[in-house]
């Protein structure tokens, strides 16, 4: 089976500013997201802090981070992999704020406060 994904507007515009003059590093960042996409569980599941989420070199130094939810992937950032962490718990604070995921939640048919209560949980034990 291979899940839908979801892209918050942070991991879109770090897509785009990453990707936009490098095609070599785009079609790269592609196929990890089709990966991921056929096996969720590819990624390296992190733990403490960001327990609940993924993430997934693209290449030595970049790294997707992502969520598994349900029949879902949500890619949530994309970045050099000393950043990428560093952003993604001040990220998952402000997630429900993130217009194209409520979107795309919306589209999906995934309440906002069912996909609340998952939010919560990163992190925690």
């Amino acid at each position: 089976m291979v899940f839908e994904s979801i892209v918050t507007g942070h991991f879109s515009k770090k897509y785009a500013k990453l990707t936009g003059k490098n095609k070599a590093f785009k079609q790269q960042v592609v196929n990890k997201m089709k990966g991921i996409r056929q096996n969720p569980e590819i990624g390296e599941p992190k733990s403490h802090d960001l327990r609940g989420l993924r993430g997934l070199h693209i290449t030595e130094h970049y790294v997707i981070v992502y969520l598994i939810f349900k029949d879902y992937v949500i890619f949530i950032n994309l970045d050099h992999h000393d950043k990428a962490y560093e952003a993604v718990e001040g990220l998952m604070n402000r997630v429900l704020e993130d217009d194209k995921l409520l979107t795309e939640l919306k589209q999906a048919n995934i309440p906002t406060e069912e996909f609340d209560r998952i939010i919560r949980t990163i992190g925690r034990r």
